[in-house]
């Protein structure tokens, strides 16, 4: 089999944005212009100001910007880009009215520590919005951290805001009372990537309200609550456009019309490499006779689907003699399919429902399939529901397609319209064929001491990589020359099993990404120059370093690491590469890495990234659980990081 992908992979995504662009350059034209070195404002306080408080409150923070001044001991304002840092913990924002809501008409960045550790949380009684963005001439950022609404609307973007939300959790905001928007209401410009919006509620929308422009890549709106139009996304009028790519929309429910995303007004959609599923209709619905479905587009709106899989959303009516709807997973008079969409699995149905249609657009391509049984990967962990996303590497959950016989994604999408990496950052695979949905799957080689008879070590690291959806080959050192050349290959792995005089030089000219497990064999792979490592003979706690360039700090919600591994790692002491994770009070980097083309050692470009992994054995049999996170996403940046 040829696992081979085309380069041309991003030319519809680049494509999709190519109107956002134009608009970008014409409405906002400071957002490319060189910036000033930022200025950082440092909150110290998790809680309001009260009386005795010293220090900066977050929003004491957001006023100083706003206004331009100084409040309190938020610093001096200069006339500098500004950064609200927040450190750990829980930052409570009292809403007793409506005059409480944090306004923002300023350019700011709102950073946390990650979403793990950092949140932003209502307190107070009242339901008035968490965060509102007003008209701004560039960016309001809010990344590595996670909102908790708490029942009030977590943010909403007027007409004239730019608003990113990158490495971060939005959940359990909204509200179901009659005038509510949901979770995000956006009236201008929203873009996001590596987010996850989970039980949300609203009455227009459980999860986004859009009127304006909105660009979600790489992000998932999963278990929508109450929302008694559209259980995830309403997408309304002729200023709507809503561009959806390598996103998840699973397990929401909707009470009148839609359980995923509702097109309507003269509204555009366009979903590329995205997966809806196992959306439904609210049991609780108090609407007789309404036909709710999956997706819904009226005559004044367009919704594009392209390389996409809308299959098993259904209707929740066992318990009542009402009628379902004609078609759960689609309804609309004009919905287009651009091809490679995987429309239906009569077989994945719920309740008194005997067979599901499948979606079928008003302008059908004939590379759609549907009629057969879908294979995907879910959380089997939780008893009570059995069809939940599950995490598969990065921050976002999402469903995997299963390598078994006749699954009908797998390899659905022609190369040329593949985008470059899928939901959670693995690259797919130049030169072939890739898979409908938001995840795709990845091959790996990995290198080990004994193939016919892996090292427990070895069995573990085939298994993580497996559950991140990596099909894996195991090849002896001792074999001749795997060839790695073949740039359909996602990634070498050598382990720390392979022994040193066996694997020798093999692999040092490869052209695919590489994880090196083994310390000692970086010097074979012109990481470094020969003998530039060390041994350290005991658990050493790390710290993260140079982690904003490739984003591992944020993709893992940042850390609480103490130890890569339970016993000692070997690490690696020049300083010719750039490094990852470093040991406190050694001075040496357990994770170093090359981006491609970079140069490493004799004047070698790399032509794919190539990253070192602590990996002694009792690390993949005694690991901790943020440096299996660290491993993973060590393989998925290898994954996308060779050409």
């Amino acid at each position: 089999m040829d696992h081979r992908r085309s380069t041309r992979s991003r030319t519809f995504f680049i494509t999709t944005l190519a109107r956002a662009a134009v608009s970008l350059a014409c409405a906002a034209p400071l957002l490319f212009a060189a910036r000033a070195e930022a200025r950082n404002i440092v909150v110290t306080q998790l809680g309001e100001r009260t009386s005795g408080t010293t220090g900066c409150t977050l929003r004491e923070a957001i006023q100083a910007v706003s206004n331009q001044s100084t409040v309190k001991q938020c610093g001096t304002w200069d006339g500098a880009p500004e950064v609200i840092v927040l450190a750990s913990g829980t930052y409570a924002v009292r809403l007793d009215a409506a005059a409480d809501t944090l306004k923002i008409t300023r350019p700011v960045t709102i950073r946390g520590n990650g979403y793990k550790v950092t949140a932003i949380s209502r307190a107070g009684t009242g339901g008035a919005t968490l965060f509102q963005v007003g008209a701004t001439s560039d960016w309001v950022t809010f990344e590595a951290l996670r909102i908790d609404g708490a029942g009030t609307q977590a943010l909403a973007v007027d007409v004239g805001g730019w608003v990113q939300l990158n490495f971060m959790h939005v959940r359990n905001s909204g509200s179901g009372n009659g005038s509510s928007y949901g979770c995000v209401m956006n009236l201008g410009n929203l873009f996001t990537s590596n987010m996850e919006m989970t039980n949300c509620q609203g009455w227009e929308a459980s999860g986004i309200y859009n009127e304006g422009f909105l660009v979600m890549d790489r992000s998932a709106i999963l278990q929508g609550g109450y929302g008694a139009r559209a259980g995830a996304i309403k997408n309304k009028g002729a200023r709507a456009q809503a561009y959806i790519s390598n996103s998840t929309i699973a397990k929401n429910k909707g009470s009148a019309n839609c359980s995923a995303l509702c097109n309507i007004q003269g509204a555009y959609a366009d979903l590329n490499q995205t997966t809806v599923v196992y959306n439904f209709r609210d049991p609780q619905s108090s609407f007789a006779t309404d036909n709710v479905t999956a997706l819904q587009s009226d005559a004044q709106s367009t919704l594009v689907i392209r390389n996409s899989i809308v299959s098993s959303n259904y209707n929740k009516l066992d318990y009542a003699a009402m009628p379902p709807s004609p078609n759960p997973n689609c309804v609309g008079s004009n919905i287009q399919s651009l091809g490679s969409n995987f429309l239906g699995d009569p077989n994945d149905v719920e309740f008194t429902r005997t067979s599901s249609p499948a979606c079928v657009p008003n302008v059908t391509d004939p590379s759609d399939v549907s009629g057969v049984t879908l294979s995907l990967d879910k959380d089997s962990s939780n008893s009570a529901d059995k069809n939940l996303p599950k995490a598969i590497g990065g921050i976002v959950r999402g469903y995997r397609p299963l390598q078994v016989s006749g699954n009908p994604v797998l390899s659905l999408v022609d190369p040329s319209r593949c985008l470059f990496t899928d939901q959670r950052g693995m690259g797919r695979l130049d030169y072939s064929p890739c898979e409908a949905g938001a995840v795709s799957l990845g091959h790996a080689t990995v290198i080990v001491g004994n193939a016919a008879s892996p090292a427990a070590a070895d069995l573990t690291l085939k298994s993580w990589l497996e559950a991140l959806g990596f099909f894996v080959y195991l090849v002896d050192d001792n074999a001749a020359t795997e060839n790695l050349a073949n740039p359909g290959l996602t990634i070498a792995v050598i382990s720390s099993s392979v022994v040193d005089a066996t694997i020798a030089n093999k692999y040092r000219s490869a052209p695919i990404g590489m994880v090196v497990n083994k310390i000692e064999q970086l010097d074979n792979l012109r990481m470094l120059a020969t003998n530039n490592f060390g041994t350290s003979t005991s658990a050493k706690t790390i710290f993260l370093g140079s982690v904003d360039s490739q984003d591992f700090g944020k993709l893992m919600g940042n850390t609480l690491i103490s130890s890569l591994a339970t016993s000692g790692s070997a690490w690696a002491n020049t300083a010719g590469y750039d490094w990852i994770a470093g040991y406190n009070g050694t001075g040496g980097y357990p994770m170093v890495y090359f981006p491609r083309n970079s140069t490493g050692e004799s004047s070698f470009v790399m032509p794919g990234g190539r990253i070192s992994f602590p990996g002694l054995p009792s690390f993949f049999t005694s690991f901790t659980s943020d440096g299996k996170r660290m491993f993973e996403e060590a393989a998925l940046w290898a994954s996308r990081a060779h050409p």
